[in-house]
């Protein structure tokens, strides 16, 4: 994927040098889309054509546009290409990781902030490792060009589901529920149950914000 990108081959890594690490360019994205609370239809679609526009300027600042054309080509190869889900096209990345393309008006977030924390707390909570691999733009449709470990394994049923991320700290909602609404998948080595694409749900930005300070995730 390095030659992907229209500045060069060691564009992902210039960044990585320049903010501090992997996961300090993911959070430094998260703080670019950072917008201001908005109330009301208007105000709530300019607030995500604000996040759009911080984070093109975050991609021009970083250095990470990629050719859009290049990213889809190689993710359309047969030997790449995996099932997506609603929020993701994905394919195998370098044997070990899985590539992941959102195009931002597929995103199952509130907005792009509340996307890109929603990683950094994965990799919080979880360890996921998810790293930010890059910006495209599609028909003028931004895209976002993310990374995560492989996990081989399978989905669980329901009460293996509840039992083994119990184990891990995790508390049932709703219990007596069997509503499968967490994606996760149990390693076939070690039997980890890995939440995948995890989404985590605030009472506003606000209480979002204040929980990522208080983490370390985000500065105060």
């Amino acid at each position: 994927m390095n030659s992907f990108y229209v500045s060069g081959p060691a564009s992902l890594k210039n960044a990585h040098v320049l903010y501090g690490g992997a996961q300090a360019l993911l959070r430094r994205a998260a703080e670019a889309a950072q917008a201001k609370s908005h109330d009301g239809e208007e105000s709530a679609r300019s607030a995500g054509h604000d996040e759009v526009a911080a984070l093109k300027r975050f991609a021009d600042e970083a250095g990470l546009w990629m050719e859009g054309a290049a990213v889809r080509a190689y993710m359309r190869m047969k030997e790449h290409v995996m099932k997506g889900g609603s929020e993701h096209r994905v394919a195998l990345w370098r044997g070990t990781r899985v590539l992941k393309d959102l195009a931002v008006q597929a995103q199952a977030t509130e907005s792009l902030f509340d996307y890109l924390t929603d990683h950094l707390l994965a990799n919080h909570l979880f360890g996921d490792d998810v790293c930010l691999e890059g910006f495209f733009e599609d028909d003028r449709m931004l895209h976002i060009v993310v990374s995560q470990p492989l996990v081989v394994g399978r989905h669980p049923v329901w009460r293996e589901l509840v039992e083994g991320l119990s184990r891990q700290g995790l508390i049932l909602e709703n219990p007596g529920s069997k509503l499968p609404v967490f994606n996760v998948i149990v390693a076939k080595e070690g039997g980890f149950i890995h939440p995948i694409d995890a989404h985590f749900y605030f009472d506003d930005q606000a209480a979002r914000i204040d929980a990522l300070k208080r983490l370390g995730i985000l500065g105060p």
